[in-house]
């Protein structure tokens, strides 16, 4: 094991935000004559994007011993299909989640006001669109300055998630000339880099007919994968492999080097009125199981007053190819969406809110594009570990204030 004194990411990467916190209160002189190959090797311990801008700006020297990175090997890129005439016709759209604070905020204890939950996506013009975090729907109603500086704000990012699509060409008959082109959302793809040293990389998601499909840019196709009769509907990225789980609760893992390798782990019995969501949390993989009440199936009107009625939750960690019961997330707050799962601390980033708790939305099982900005935190749902209890987020104003209304600092900037 590496000594933790001799282990630049372990010390390094962990207090470089805390010192760009205080770089304005002390003499850089002395920072900007740090040693060009050392700002490098920090430099390199940086594991975001965020970071590494930040790392940049501190000064001239800072941005010169580290140069500027490359566009992630996923903006909104073309793959292909198994035919090659329709080579730019599937598209993976790449969104990343951000969770940004005040600047006036300086210690825990002041209001979750200060903080929003947001994410953004690349499209193929290169322009950048604003979506809510739990579902793809743009915020209908709100006014951004032209410019916000990131540099006095603390942006802190929470994980990505990859889509995918298909892009089809409409020709009017009366004038086929004004053909237009529109992108149809497929479904979520997890990604994986097969080398630090080069962009090559995979991509697997759930095929059309219910069982798996991965994309390798070295073949630049995708390749059906094991018993295409399963419902695959949850993937993801987790230690270097593949992780997949169907309908009913059987899991596989997949390595992306080699594809024929379906391992299936110990499964778990799931009926057909259950949700099935992978994500990670802490270092740990995590299975969280939500049976939906047929009525919240059936009518999407529907506002259930017996939460606990409608929905049960249950949470699993991954031990070697065992699923074991979760009684406690600790200090994690689970989201959860059928694009993206991601997890927090709540103590580290979530300013006002408790740990042991999973927020989702019923309706991004069913979602509507008609629904507006305000109504989607009717639609938001706050699952209590500790309790059991399953509460709206309109009642617990410290977790619907992550979403909505934005805090006055991002609108009045």
């Amino acid at each position: 094991m590496t000594s933790p004194s001799l282990d630049p990411r372990g010390i390094l990467s962990k207090r470089f935000m805390n010192f760009l916190e205080k770089k304005k209160t002390v003499n850089m002189a002395g920072w900007a004559e740090l040693p060009g190959d050392l700002l490098l090797l920090i430099a390199k311990t940086l594991e975001t994007q965020m970071d590494y801008l930040r790392f940049r700006s501190v000064c001239p020297s800072w941005r010169s011993a580290a140069p500027p990175k490359p566009r992630d090997l996923l903006g909104h890129s073309s793959v292909s299909d198994n035919s090659s005439t329709c080579s730019n016709n599937y598209h993976v759209s790449k969104r990343t989640i951000y969770l940004i604070e005040s600047p006036e905020r300086t210690h825990q204890n002041q209001p979750s006001t200060q903080q929003w939950l947001i994410k953004v996506e690349e499209d193929v013009s290169g322009r950048m669109h604003l979506l809510h975090p739990l579902c793809n729907s743009t915020f209908k109603t709100l006014h951004f300055p032209r410019v916000i500086d990131l540099l006095n704000t603390r942006v802190y990012q929470l994980g990505h998630e990859y889509d995918r699509q298909y892009r089809t060409n409409y020709k009017p008959a009366n004038d086929p000339s004004r053909g237009t082109s529109q992108f149809l959302h497929m479904g979520k793809v997890a990604f994986m880099g097969l080398s630090c040293d080069s962009d090559e990389y995979v991509l697997l998601g759930p095929s059309s007919s219910g069982g798996l499909t991965m994309f390798n840019s070295r073949d630049n196709q995708w390749t059906e994968l094991g018993d295409q009769c399963s419902q695959y509907v949850n993937v993801i990225a987790f230690h270097g492999k593949f992780y997949a789980i169907d309908k009913i609760g059987m899991a596989s893992i997949i390595d992306p080097n080699c594809s024929s390798n379906l391992t299936s782990i110990e499964p778990l019995s799931f009926g057909d009125d259950t949700k099935n969501f992978l994500v990670e949390s802490s270092g740990d993989l995590l299975l969280v199981n939500m049976y939906i009440s047929s009525w919240v199936r059936q009518y999407w009107d529907f506002k259930p007053i017996d939460n606990n009625s409608i929905f049960s939750i249950t949470v699993f960690k991954l031990d070697g190819q065992i699923w074991e019961p979760v009684k406690s997330l600790g200090d994690s707050v689970l989201f959860l969406s059928e694009q993206s799962s991601f997890a927090a601390s709540a103590a580290s980033h979530l300013s006002g809110v408790q740990g042991n708790c999973i927020i989702f939305r019923y309706d991004s099982f069913m979602y509507s594009e008609e629904e507006d900005d305000q109504s989607k935190m009717s639609s938001t749902y706050v699952f209590d570990l500790e309790d059991g209890n399953i509460k709206c987020a309109k009642e617990k104003p410290e977790y619907s204030n992550l979403f909505w209304p934005p805090p006055d600092w991002v609108t009045s900037v």
